[in-house]
């Protein structure tokens, strides 16, 4: 006669959570919590594998909008019992990319319109190559009154939300009518 024998294991899995976790946004502007960046390690009766346990993490994805400090509710539980393991991580969203500017190598040549003094630039906006988080421009020498004509080598500088910035030169001809 063979007799089945059920092993009730009756604890929660014993998770080694990490408690502080600082990441920076990638190159998209974006970060992709998973359950491996918040559990160093882990040990169940029943599994070896953390991908087989039932796991949730109040918060997973974060952009621009979440620099700072977030306070996550992370669960980890053996599906053969439903006890589970809980822990509040703290994770800090950092942007440590600078943006990225895309300036021509040629010269960008602006037609004054007929009986105008200055000339007006594209917008700087067309120079940013992807995502970035609230980027500011400025120029040297500053272009806000416009451009008298002429060559013109004006340096832009890109300044994200979090002081992370990057420079190049455009190369403008002003062509006066």
């Amino acid at each position: 006669m063979i007799q089945d024998l059920l092993i009730l294991d009756q604890k929660p899995p014993d998770v080694d959570f990490v408690s502080d976790i600082t990441m920076s946004l990638d190159k998209n502007g974006l970060i992709q919590l998973d359950i491996n960046d918040v559990v160093a390690s882990f040990n169940d009766a029943c599994y070896t594998d953390l991908n087989d346990l039932q796991t949730s993490i109040s918060k997973s994805i974060f952009n621009c909008n979440d620099i700072g400090v977030h306070e996550l509710l992370v669960s980890v539980a053996n599906p053969c019992n439903n006890k589970q393991a809980l822990a509040i991580v703290r994770l800090t969203v950092v942007d440590t990319i600078a943006p990225v500017l895309m300036c021509p190598s040629a010269d960008i040549t602006i037609t004054m319109e007929s009986g105008a003094c200055t000339a007006a630039l594209p917008s700087l906006n067309s120079l940013l190559m992807g995502p970035d988080c609230g980027v500011t421009f400025t120029t040297s020498p500053n272009i806000d009154g416009g451009l008298a004509p002429g060559a013109h080598a004006i340096t832009v500088t890109a300044t994200d939300a979090s002081g992370n910035s990057s420079t190049c030169t455009l190369n403008i001809v002003v062509d006066g009518q």
